[in-house]
């Protein structure tokens, strides 16, 4: 059989002890919670910060997101889905925080009927050149996209975190799925 043992301290009263004992407690686990705050891992992790959504006519615009290059530079980051039975491009991206644009596959892109194309490796990305106002991850940035047929769309897209340079090269991606909503 298992008593339970009692701890009495002599000259203090049991009550006492308790509210000094959940004091200590206390104090101790606000220590160990504050040193979770600077952990090496968790000072790695990516942004939380998910890209913009949206659409325009039949063409879905998922995930869009400014990935910060070096030179003050930066990449949209996104993906395009036309769910319409007829083709549209892609014709224009404009933004004011941008000083120079420069478009994939020759400065249009095509979106064809019931496909995605993902805009988010060379040669197949859209490049910002010059970025006003040194933007940080966290940030969001004023973005217009022009299509062809679908017509315009205002976004305002989330500054992440990028590298030193673009991604490694590989083409572009067609889908016949609808990316998720």
């Amino acid at each position: 059989m298992v008593r339970p043992i009692s701890i009495r301290t002599v000259g203090v009263r049991p009550a006492a002890v308790r509210p000094a004992g959940m004091a200590l407690a206390g104090v101790a686990v606000a220590a160990l919670l504050a040193g979770c705050a600077t952990h090496p891992v968790q000072s790695q992790e990516h942004s939380s910060i998910a890209g913009q959504n949206a659409s325009v006519g039949p063409i879905l615009i998922r995930d869009a997101s400014i990935r910060l290059t070096s030179g003050g530079q930066g990449v949209l980051d996104v993906a395009l889905y036309n769910s319409g039975a007829d083709a549209d491009s892609l014709t224009g991206v404009t933004s004011s925080a941008a000083a120079a644009i420069t478009l994939p596959m020759g400065g249009t892109v095509a979106l064809p009927p019931q496909a995605g194309v993902f805009l988010n490796t060379p040669p197949d990305e859209i490049m910002l050149g010059a970025l006003t106002g040194s933007p940080l991850p966290g940030q969001s940035l004023p973005v217009t996209l022009t299509f062809a047929k679908a017509g315009t769309l205002n976004l305002v897209v989330p500054v992440l975190a990028g590298d030193s340079g673009s991604a490694s090269a590989s083409p572009t991606t067609a889908s016949s799925s609808a990316p998720a909503a």
